[in-house]
């Protein structure tokens, strides 16, 4: 939970399936005011970890202005702008860094997302989304307590097959307690004892992941 207390965007169900397939703007969106906390933590993992390595120039994928007042430069890519997201319209290393966050479930050709994404970053690329079997475990139990968000959580084989030819890490963050009690403080209808019980049984496994490829490391073929 001291990711929750640390860390306290927007609703991730809001990036639709066709905001997520069909995104990308050239002109920086005003900021958004909308808020979720589970996302927020994700925003200032990602902001700490590109800090780091000096990266202050992004695309954002799928972002809807969250991001804007954390970096010098940010392109937002949103279907609000008729950009295909698997159909960047920008040359190869474009930006210092490619990010989405909460996007990557909601499209239909993952493979064709990761591959721009990482084909218009310089250095590192970065994505958040449900993973795994306790991400399917977690978006059954909100859909059966009447918080629908339909998505296809992003498969191993899939990530492989993208990033063929790249070095890239799957690194787990977010867990089921710290998302549900998250949206539970949005969503009062969500505070049930199934939900504390659902908490107690998967407690702190994870349900998220951060996808980070890095440009300047090649596998071998």
């Amino acid at each position: 939970m001291n990711n929750v207390l640390n860390h306290i965007s927007y609703q991730e169900h809001s990036r639709s399936i066709d905001a997520a397939s069909t995104s990308a703007e050239i002109n920086p969106l005003p900021k958004a005011r909308c808020f979720h906390p589970v996302t927020e933590i994700v925003h200032s993992y990602i902001t700490q970890r590109l800090k780091e390595i000096g990266i202050d120039e992004i695309i954002d994928i799928g972002g809807v202005g969250k991001l804007n007042d954390r970096f010098s430069k940010v392109f937002n890519a949103n279907i609000s702008q008729g950009v295909d997201g698997c159909r960047l319209p920008f040359a190869d290393g474009s930006f210092q860094a490619s990010i989405s966050i909460a996007t990557l479930e909601h499209v239909h050709d993952q493979v064709g997302f990761l591959k721009e994404a990482v084909r218009v970053a310089r250095e590192i690329s970065l994505h958040w989304f449900p993973f795994g079997e306790q991400g399917r475990k977690i978006e059954q139990f909100k859909e059966m307590m009447g918080h629908r968000h339909p998505c296809e959580i992003p498969k191993q084989e899939i990530i492989g097959k993208a990033m063929l030819g790249y070095h890239y890490e799957i690194i787990p963050f977010v867990t089921c307690s710290e998302h549900l009690l998250c949206l539970a403080c949005l969503y009062p209808q969500l505070n049930t004892p199934d939900l504390y019980r659902f908490i107690f049984e998967n407690m702190d496994t994870y349900c998220g992941a951060v996808l980070k490829v890095n440009k300047k490391r090649k596998t071998e073929p």
